[in-house]
């Protein structure tokens, strides 16, 4: 029975693996490419040594514990790729000025100018300019736009982010507003997928530690229960406990760190701040530093609101990768500390 339990999850993984590189190849950059490949790579390994040679129990513990894996898998994947794939709204051209005021010597004063004369619902910052300080909205000379609130211009991307959070090395990507939901939610699962991998190897792992130290030490350890006191062959599953072994300790790191970031993301999201807030980051086109006395939040009031403004407002699409948030981006109001509401 065992055996055909094993041969169904090979074409059923491989089938998976065939999907998941295809889909990878036609839709993601090349070195992410490589990058979900040798994931992949250590998925097989992984779960091949594990189900075929030291999974303890019996044929159907083995399958639930599988579907399980594999159910986290998928949203964990899917989620990636809803990072990657959804790109960044475009800048309203309403936010657009003439070519000809980033032309001028005043730029600032133009820009100025020319967005009271729109009414553009954005903020207003203090720049240096000719005749001395004037408050202006922040604008980027290399994309020759009005920047909305909470835009910045990514060096990486070569373009203005609206809601940007931060510029990902790993993906290659930039997490902003309509895909910051994807990236928490591969960060959420892959923590999960790699903390549920590790408590469903730790006790096949800690029945087969007697066969490890006795492959290296010749001793033959008794506080394992039930571990027979005749030393098995050195080689008896010997490679296929140590790769799991490393797997599940990789998985652990791996998990300890995606934890410790989902934290830190999840938190800044309550409050309705992005990473490049928090951080403090020099905007481009002026001096924007957010100073934690400027009196200006983005805080709607409650941690709930605030969660809701990138997850939704469907409590049942929280956790599925699929796009439930909304708003333009634009940022129409925001909230001083004091409890007043600007609007321009």
């Amino acid at each position: 029975m065992r055996g055909y339990v094993l041969d169904f999850l090979k074409g059923f993984l491989v089938q998976d693996i065939v999907l998941l590189v295809g889909l990878v190849v036609l839709l993601m950059r090349y070195h992410l490419f490589l990058w979900v490949l040798s994931f992949i790579l250590w998925y097989i390994l992984f779960s091949a040594a594990y189900c075929a040679h030291i999974f303890p129990y019996g044929s159907a513990t083995l399958v639930a514990e599988l579907i399980i894996f594999q159910v986290i898998w998928i949203m964990a994947v899917f989620s990636l790729f809803g990072t990657v794939l959804t790109t960044p709204a475009d800048i309203p051209r309403s936010f657009v000025p003439p070519v000809l005021i980033f032309e001028k010597p005043n730029v600032a004063e133009e820009i100025a100018k020319w967005a009271r004369e729109k009414k553009l619902p954005v903020r207003y910052i203090a720049l240096s300019a000719n005749h001395g300080t004037i408050k202006c909205p922040p604008f980027c000379v290399r994309c020759r736009v009005i920047k909305p609130n909470r835009t910045h211009h990514c060096r990486k991307c070569n373009r203005c982010i609206i809601r940007m959070d931060h510029h990902c090395p790993i993906i290659g990507r930039c997490i902003h507003m309509h895909n910051h939901k994807f990236f928490l939610l591969f960060l959420f699962w892959a923590a999960v997928l790699c903390f549920y991998a590790v408590l469903t190897t730790a006790p096949a792992l800690f029945r087969r530690t007697p066969v490890v130290i006795w492959s290296f030490t010749g001793m033959v350890p008794s506080f394992v229960p039930g571990f027979s006191r005749r030393p098995p062959p050195p080689t008896d599953g010997l490679v296929a406990t140590c790769l799991v072994a490393s797997g599940a300790l990789n998985a652990l790191i791996c998990g300890i760190s995606l934890g410790i970031f989902s934290f830190q993301l999840g938190n800044s999201l309550l409050s309705n701040e992005t990473t490049l807030e928090s951080t403090s980051f020099q905007l481009c086109g002026g001096s924007d530093r957010r100073n934690p006395t400027d009196g200006i939040t983005y805080d709607l009031g409650s941690k709930l609101a605030n969660f809701r403004s990138i997850f939704g407002n469907n409590p049942y699409l929280w956790l599925l990768p699929v796009h439930s948030t909304y708003g333009d981006g634009l940022f129409k109001e925001f909230q001083l500390k004091n409890d007043l509401k600007r609007k321009y």
